[in-house]
Parts: C-alpha cells; structure tokens; sequence
C-alpha cells in the first residue's frame, strides 16, 4: 500500500482523537462492481467507532440504496443521499432535503429531451424514466428499486424531484453538463458522479453542504472530518472536509481536490488508510 500527498496537504495532527466524523462516498471508493463491503473495512470501522469516531455516507445513491450501505457498516445517525440533496437516518427518516425548482425542471427537461440522453428522475425515494433500456434495468437492479416507467415528460415530476439525470456517452454528457452549468448558473447543482452521468439537483446542495450541515448539527470542527470519495461529485467535499482522500483511479477532479490519494482495491485502500491513523 503507497499513501502519498496530494497538492494541498494539510498540517500533522492527532488522529486518534475521538470527536472525529468520517465520510465515505460509495461507489469505487469503498465498494466495487460486487458490491461488497471488504471485511477489513468493516472491522476498521469497529475499531475506530470504539474510540469516538462517527461515520457517514455521501453517495448519490438514493437513500433506499445507502441505507443498505449503513446497514453493513453498522451507521447508526444520518446518512448523506442524492449528492447531497438529501440527509436522512438510516431508518429512512428524512431530516433534511432540497428539491429542483419547477422553473429549472422544465427548462432542463427542454434541453434534455434534443438530446440523446436517457432521462430519468428521483421522486419520494423512486426512479423514473419515459424510456426502459438496457443500462435502466441494470441501474434499476444496482438500486434495489425498479426504474418505473411514465408515459411523457409530466410524469418526471408529478412532485419535485430531489435530482434529475441524464444518461449519455462520457462525451455527450460532458458537454450537456457544460452547458447546463452556464444556463443553470446559481439555480441549480450540476454534478458528473459518473462519465456517463449529468445530475441536475437542487441549487445550494452538494455533498460538502450536507456534510458540514452534519458535522456542525454533531458539533464536530471542519478540521476532524475525514472524507472519501473518487469522483468529480466528490471534489468539494474533498476541499471542504480537513482531510480529503481521494482514491488513486479516481477521476482527475477528485485527486487534484484531494490532500492524500491513497492505493488500492475499492474498500481495501480505504481500510488500509484508516487503519494506519490508530
């Protein structure tokens, strides 16, 4: 296991302090394409939670699918869901959420729909799309919650979704995400957890926000939070958090945010790196 600094690394501290939280994002940062959590981050996470530190997740996922994630690592206070447009216990309770405005929906939905992109839309903790393809009914599968189908556009947004996503080819997206990113300027989120992904979510939400929202609701400093993550949709939590770790494979927004990138297979490299810290 290499572990080697990132461009802006930050002052030596004690890391066996107890008032610590740490954030992991899911996907490629702690599990792979089996979708298991290693082992070894699971006894990790038990030895440093006997000591204080208190853990949550940052995914995109929706909060049916993270809940899964802090079932196996036995998290017991809120979670982080749809980049950051949604925090909420791990019993499904919400306790705080933020929702796409209609005006940016429909404009966005203008956009979308010139567009190669599969559409799909998160309402009430369920996906939606106007379309069943090949990559929904895996996503569906990966989810644990069928995408369910709608007959036009309307039905996107029958109550205002916690994040709308458009599905397309790395560069098609790409360039959607730019565009929307000038069009949406101060209205709405734009994110790139994936390649293939352009996510439009609520202005004014982000992973860093819900995660500095936690950590100050927990009364923990900036400076005790430890986040994880590989993707672009990570970067800013990576700045934000006082110690951000990006994985070595992650995308290039994501390692140039972080203050350590560290080594290994999805889950292993984190414990590795946790590991060491006691």
């Amino acid at each position: 296991m290499r572990f080697s600094q990132g461009p802006t690394p930050v002052a030596k501290r004690d890391m066996l302090e107890s008032n610590r939280l740490i954030a992991f994002d899911i996907d490629e940062t702690i599990v792979g394409p089996d979708l298991n959590v290693p082992p070894a981050l699971t006894s990790v996470i038990s030895d440093l939670r006997s000591h204080g530190t208190k853990f949550t997740l940052a995914t995109g996922r929706i909060l049916r699918s993270a809940r899964v994630f802090a079932e196996m690592l036995d998290i017991d206070n809120e979670i982080i869901c749809y980049q950051g447009a949604v925090t909420a216990m791990p019993s499904g309770e919400i306790v705080r959420q933020r929702t796409v405005e209609m005006s940016v929906i429909v404009e966005a939905l203008e956009v979308l729909q010139t567009s190669s992109a599969q559409i799909v839309s998160f309402m009430d903790d369920r996906i939606y799309s106007t379309t069943s393809t090949e990559w929904s009914i895996g996503y569906g599968m990966r989810m644990e919650t069928p995408v369910e189908l709608v007959s036009d556009a309307s039905g996107l947004y029958k109550v205002l979704p916690n994040l709308l996503l458009a599905v397309d080819e790395p560069d098609s997206t790409d360039e959607l995400a730019s565009e929307l990113a000038e069009r949406f300027e101060k209205r709405a989120m734009i994110t790139r957890s994936r390649p293939q992904f352009c996510e439009i979510g609520p202005f004014g939400a982000g992973k860093e926000v819900a995660l500095a929202a936690l950590a100050h609701d927990m009364g923990i400093d900036r400076k005790d939070v430890i986040a994880f993550g590989d993707g672009p949709g990570d970067a800013e939590m990576l700045k934000w958090a006082g110690t951000g770790v990006a994985v070595a494979d992650g995308h290039p927004d994501a390692l140039a945010a972080a203050d350590v990138v560290i080594d290994g297979l999805p889950g292993i490299g984190v414990a590795e790196y946790l590991r060491q810290l006691g």
